[in-house]
């Protein structure tokens, strides 16, 4: 790799701030025009215990989903033993699954 190219670890790492920075910024622009439409109408209590719930509730549920989601990656990852003879030991035509990368995917699209 010459001096002027790029990794394409380096270009995953700006598109995924680039998405980040996206989805924030429509998360608080909602989440602004909610508020301003409630205190307009003069619901500002029903707006503010809403958005407590909802944000209670997704906590619990992003709980819940990461001890499940982690508990199957520990059983996933324990080694499998089996029995196998010695003369026929055969080395493993694949790598081993790198299966804690995959937490962070499952988890942003859950």
């Amino acid at each position: 790799m010459t001096a002027g190219q790029r990794s394409p670890a380096y270009f995953r790492k700006w598109f995924a701030l680039l998405v980040g920075g996206v989805l924030l910024l429509n998360t608080v622009s909602f989440w602004l025009a909610e508020r301003f439409w409630f205190e307009e109408v003069g619901y500002t209590e029903v707006f503010s215990r809403r958005l407590m719930t909802q944000t209670l509730l997704g906590g619990v549920v992003f709980m819940i989903s990461l001890i499940f989601l982690g508990s199957n990656l520990a059983i996933a990852s324990q080694p499998v033993k089996a029995y196998i003879p010695s003369e026929h030991q055969a080395q493993p035509s694949q790598p081993p699954l790198r299966l804690p990368g995959f937490l962070p995917i499952v988890l942003g699209l859950s």
